[in-house]
C-alpha cells in the first residue's frame, strides 16, 4: 500500500526542471505563449464585423501603436537570438496580413495603409529603443548576463 501511496503522489508531481533546464528558458516559453496569445487575440478582434467597444478608447491609430509596441517587447522576450530585423519585418508582415484580411469581401472592415505603417513605426521605434538601451548597457543583452555571470562565479565579494 505504501509504494501505491508513494507512486500516485509522484505521478502528480510536475518538476518544471524536466521540461526547463534553466528560468531563462522558462521565461521564453512564457514570452512565446503571450506573444502568440496576444497575436491570435488581435487577429480575431480584427476580422470581427464589429470589435466590442470599450468607453473611452483609443483611436485606432493609438490602438495599433500600442499593440504592436506590445508585441515587439514579446518578441524581443521570446525571441532573444533573433535579430532586430527579423522581428522588425515579422511584425510588419503581421500588420500587412491584418489589412489584408480586411480588405477581403464579407469582413465588413475598412484596411488602412496608414495602419499598416503605424504598424511598422511602432515596431521599429521600440527596435530602435531598445538598441540604444542595450548600447547604453541600461537593459541587458543574453551576452552581458552571461558575462555578468562568469564574473560573478569569478569575483564572490
Amino acid at each position: 500500500m505504501h509504494a501505491l501511496n508513494s507512486a500516485w503522489k509522484n505521478f502528480y508531481k510536475v518538476e518544471i526542471s524536466h521540461y526547463f533546464r534553466n528560468l531563462g528558458q522558462l521565461m521564453i516559453f512564457f514570452f512565446r505563449i503571450a506573444l502568440f496569445v496576444g497575436l491570435a487575440l488581435t487577429f480575431f478582434l480584427s476580422v470581427v464585423p464589429q470589435p466590442p467597444m470599450i468607453p473611452d478608447q483609443l483611436s485606432d491609430k493609438a490602438q495599433h501603436a500600442l499593440a504592436f509596441v506590445t508585441f515587439t517587447l514579446l518578441a524581443l522576450g521570446a525571441y532573444p537570438r533573433a535579430s532586430s530585423w527579423k522581428i522588425f519585418l515579422w511584425l510588419g508582415l503581421v500588420g500587412v496580413a491584418i489589412e489584408g484580411v480586411q480588405s477581403l469581401p464579407g469582413i465588413e472592415r475598412d484596411p488602412s495603409a496608414a495602419d499598416v505603417l503605424v504598424d511598422f513605426l511602432a515596431a521599429g521605434g521600440t527596435l530602435l529603443l531598445i538598441s540604444s538601451l542595450r548600447r547604453l548597457k541600461l537593459v541587458g543583452t543574453e551576452k552581458s548576463r552571461r558575462e555578468s555571470a562568469r564574473e560573478g562565479l569569478r569575483n564572490p565579494d
